[in-house]
């Protein structure tokens, strides 16, 4: 499958699917998935003083604060050689979207696409409910929209599944302010450069799958 993209955004409230659906972007496109949900954790699990912090803020909901994931992305896109980058969870502010625009410029990428995937509340919160994820390789996994071959268990590695920290309905509830209040500008800072998508999030994740490749393909 031809694409010409390079890289590509995917942005979106929590709970709508963006780590189903980058996943889906590696393999069709062969794009490098980059998940700061992933990298967050990986930090947070390390048992450093920066990853003390980062446990902190996503236990209470709050999303880590610029600086720290700005550093984060830079490394890891500094050690990228993938001619196709999908960022799943970055960036979350403008502030982080104009860093993203200079690291890239950097290295000689920029971005060719910002999808947003939207969701109606109901169904933001339904597969929060059921969402799963293996803490071994972060593979992600929802009880009815995208089951283990074997319930509670990772297809991948085997290892068994656990629920996130952050889809607690209270945690759940901070994080969505959070996201109203500082990600949703982005929807005009990448509109003014023309580089916006907006994907209907409802369906299965097949559905929304073939909604974000179509968007892909057919645009110049």
């Amino acid at each position: 499958m031809v694409c010409r993209t390079r890289d590509v955004i995917l942005f979106g409230p929590p709970g709508v699917g963006k780590g189903a659906q980058a996943a889906r972007l590696s393999v069709d496109f062969g794009f490098e998935r980059l998940s700061m949900g992933d990298l967050l954790r990986q930090e947070a699990a390390c048992g450093s003083d920066l990853g003390r912090r980062i446990r902190e803020r996503i236990d209470a909901g709050r999303f880590a604060d610029d600086e720290t994931v700005g550093a984060i992305v830079e490394k890891q896109l500094g050690r990228s050689r993938s001619p196709g980058l999908v960022l799943d969870g970055f960036p979350r502010t403008i502030r982080q979207a104009e860093r993203l625009e200079v690291v890239l410029s950097r290295c000689g990428r920029r971005v060719e696409r910002a999808i947003l995937i939207e969701a109606s509340e109901s169904t933001i919160v339904e597969r929060m409910r059921g969402r799963m994820i293996c803490a071994d390789d972060g593979s992600t996994y929802h009880e009815r929209f995208l089951p283990p071959r074997t319930p509670g268990v990772c297809d991948g590695c085997g290892r068994d599944l656990v629920r996130r920290v952050d889809d607690d309905p209270y945690v759940r509830l901070e994080r969505v302010r959070v996201y109203r209040s500082r990600t949703r500008p982005l929807v005009e800072f990448y509109r003014r450069r023309g580089l916006l998508e907006e994907i209907d999030g409802s369906g299965s994740v097949d559905q929304v799958s073939v909604r974000i490749r179509r968007s892909i393909e057919e645009r110049p």
